[in-house]
């Protein structure tokens, strides 16, 4: 399927599309997955995430913060590292304001799974040891039915 906004999309065997997208230089992934949904409303769903993926973002970024940055800075930030001897070594990384974890964490892909909701994936640039930050509107564009969580 070729999408004037979504470009080439392609099965990918369960009934998903998958494609890419380009943001700020960079390629995201993309998936739709309509499930029992109807394609249409769900395809016009992902035209007006890219559309406004600016936006998106930034209020992805800011509801990631809201709910993941205190766990970061309480639970995340010190750990114990094994060395090769194996003994430990602790490590503490610096606590982070709202605006530090923001600019840290990357857009990687998008996903559309249902006419009112998508997900916003991020790498969380090593600050949850490498879990994934999912940021999901279950409410579509309204934007306002928001959860961030970990993932992985």
């Amino acid at each position: 399927m070729n999408d004037e906004v979504l470009g080439t999309l392609l099965p990918d065997g369960s009934g998903a599309l998958t494609g890419a997208t380009t943001y700020r230089g960079r390629t995201l992934a993309l998936c739709i997955d309509p499930s029992a949904e109807d394609l249409p409303a769900v395809i016009a769903l992902a035209h007006a995430l890219v559309g406004s993926l600016a936006t998106f973002d930034e209020k992805a970024r800011q509801a990631a913060a809201l709910e993941l940055l205190s766990s970061y800075n309480e639970n995340w930030r010190e750990f114990e590292r094994a060395r090769e001897d194996g003994t430990f070594v602790t490590v503490s990384n610096p606590q982070l304001s709202e605006s530090e974890f923001i600019a840290r964490i990357q857009l990687q892909s998008l996903e559309v799974t249902g006419k009112d909701i998508f997900c916003l994936w991020y790498n969380d640039d090593g600050l949850f040891a490498g879990h994934s930050i999912i940021v999901t509107s279950l409410d579509g564009e309204k934007f306002s039915d928001v959860h961030a969580s970990l993932f992985g």
